[in-house]
C-alpha cells in the first residue's frame, strides 16, 4: 500500500520535477592561437548519461569570426530534473578548416563543465567557469584574464509559440568607414529576461551586407518563445553593428520595441545609442520592418489531440550484407528462445507505433531478396527483388498487428522462399 501511495506521488510531482529549460551560450577572454587573426571560437555541448557515463552531443554552437568575447544565438532546449544531477561539458574550439563538423580540423580553446542544478541555483540562473586545457586555466594574453564561459538558463515558455518571418531594412545609416566609405552593416536582436538582462538570441556578423547605407537583409525565421519568450510586450532591442575585417566591430545604434509592435511592421523608426546620455537626441538612420507573418507551431501533444491518425508501414533489408541467416552473427539469426536482432527491432519500434495507428493494418514490404523461379500468387518471382510484399500477397501488402509484421517475417526466412541477395544496391 505504501509502494502505491509512494507512487502516486511520484506521479503527482513529476510535473514540478520537471521543467524544460533553455541554455544559452557566451565566452570572455578566448585565448589567442592563430598568428595572425583572432579565434573563430565555436561550443560544443555534452550531457552525462547518469547510467553509462557516456558523454552524449547535445548540440553546437554557431561560429563567430574573429571574436574573443563571442555571444552565441544558438539555444539549447532540454529538461532539467530536479532530483538529478545532470552533468553538462563545454568543449570551446577555435575553427580551423570552415565547415568540417570533424572535431580534430579544430585547435580546442578550452572546456570546462557544470551542473544544471548549480547554474539554476545561482543568481540569475547565470554562471560562469574558467576555461582549461590540459589541466590549466587558459588565458587572453592581451586582457591578461583567464578565458572563461558563461551558461544562462531560462525557463521556457511554450504557451501561444508562434513561428514569426521577419524581413528587415534600414535607410540612412552612417558613413561609418570613413568619409569616402560606406558601412557593412549586421544586426543583432536581443530580447530581455525578468531580471531586467539581456539575451541575443539572433544574428551573427558574418550576416553583414557590403558597402551599404540604406541594407535590406534576407528574411529570417524566429520562434516567439525565442524572440520573447511569448511574452509580445516583453522588451526587445534590435542593434546595428558595422563589420570590420580585424573583428573590432562599430556599434552604430538601437531600436527599442517589441513583438507587439513588430506585428505592425513599423516604419522610419529612430537609430539611437541606447545609454548614451551624451547623444541622446542624435539619430543614426532610420528602421523598418518591410516583412512580418507569423504561423502557429504545434507540439506532437496538439497533433494527437486533432486525431491525427499515423500510418505505421514496414520494409525489411534481405541484402547479403546481413550475413546468412543460419550463421549466428547474422541479423536474421534467430531461434526458439531468442529473437533475431530484426525481431526485436519490429517488436520494440512497431509497439511504440502501432498505438497511433487505428486499424491496426500494417503494410510490409521487403526487399533485396533473390528468388528462384518461385510462384507467388499465380506469378513467377526470378532474379532480386527491390520491393516486393513480404506476407506473398500481390494484391494487397497489409498484415495485421505487429504480430503479423513478424510472422510475416519469421515465415519467409523459414521457408527459405529467397535467398539473401548482394552486393547491396545503393540508389
Amino acid at each position: 500500500m505504501a509502494y502505491i501511495q509512494e507512487q502516486k506521488l511520484q506521479s503527482a510531482l513529476q510535473p514540478v520535477l520537471k521543467q524544460r529549460i533553455e541554455l544559452f551560450l557566451a565566452c570572455r577572454d578566448l585565448a589567442k592561437l592563430d598568428a595572425n587573426s583572432k579565434s573563430d571560437p565555436f561550443v560544443v555541448v555534452y550531457i552525462k548519461d547518469s547510467k553509462t557515463k557516456h558523454w552524449d552531443e547535445l548540440g553546437r554552437t554557431e561560429v563567430i569570426y574573429d571574436n574573443h568575447f563571442p555571444k552565441f544565438t544558438k539555444q539549447f532546449r532540454l529538461d532539467y530534473f530536479f532530483e538529478e544531477e545532470q552533468v553538462l561539458r563545454f568543449d570551446v574550439f577555435d575553427e580551423d578548416k570552415k565547415g568540417s563538423t570533424k572535431l580534430k580540423d579544430h585547435d580546442i580553446l578550452g572546456s570546462c563543465t557544470m551542473v544544471i542544478g548549480e547554474i539554476v541555483h545561482e543568481p540569475g540562473c547565470i554562471m560562469a567557469k574558467k576555461l582549461m586545457k590540459k589541466g590549466m586555466a587558459m588565458k587572453n594574453k592581451k586582457s591578461r584574464k583567464y578565458s572563461s564561459l558563461i551558461a544562462t538558463v531560462e525557463q521556457v515558455n511554450t504557451s501561444g509559440n508562434e513561428l514569426v518571418t521577419m524581413q528587415f531594412a534600414c535607410t540612412g545609416l552612417p558613413k561609418m568607414d570613413g568619409i569616402f566609405g560606406k558601412a557593412d552593416p549586421y544586426f543583432l536582436l536581443q530580447r530581455a529576461r525578468e531580471d531586467g538582462k539581456w539575451i541575443t538570441v539572433w544574428g551573427n556578423r558574418e550576416n553583414h551586407i557590403k558597402k551599404t547605407l540604406n541594407p535590406t537583409w534576407p528574411s529570417f525565421k524566429i520562434e516567439s518563445q525565442t524572440l520573447c519568450n511569448n511574452d509580445e510586450w516583453g522588451k526587445i532591442v534590435i542593434s546595428m553593428y558595422d563589420w570590420d575585417d580585424d573583428g573590432g566591430d562599430d556599434y552604430i545604434g538601437s531600436v527599442e520595441t517589441n513583438l507587439n509592435e513588430l506585428k505592425s511592421k513599423p516604419k522610419k523608426m529612430l537609430l539611437k545609442r541606447l545609454g548614451s546620455n551624451k547623444k541622446k537626441n542624435k539619430t543614426y538612420g532610420e528602421f523598418n520592418v518591410d516583412f512580418y507573418d507569423e504561423v502557429n507551431t504545434f507540439s506532437f501533444l496538439d497533433f494527437m489531440q486533432g486525431r491525427l491518425d499515423m500510418g505505421l508501414m514496414a520494409a525489411i533489408d534481405f541484402t547479403g550484407s546481413n550475413g546468412d541467416p543460419r550463421d549466428y552473427q547474422s541479423l536474421h539469426h534467430f531461434t526458439p528462445k531468442k529473437p533475431s536482432f530484426y525481431q526485436t527491432a519490429i517488436r520494440q519500434i512497431g509497439n511504440i507505433l502501432s498505438v497511433y495507428d487505428t486499424d491496426k493494418r500494417y503494410p510490409v514490404w521487403g526487399f533485396g531478396a533473390n528468388f528462384n523461379n518461385v510462384l507467388i500468387g499465380g506469378e513467377t518471382w526470378s532474379g532480386t527483388k527491390h520491393d516486393f510484399n513480404l506476407n506473398l500477397n500481390t494484391a494487397n501488402p497489409e498484415v495485421q498487428g505487429i504480430v503479423g509484421i513478424e510472422n510475416s517475417y519469421v515465415s519467409a526466412l523459414k521457408n527459405n522462399i529467397f535467398a539473401l541477395s548482394g552486393p547491396t544496391l545503393f540508389q
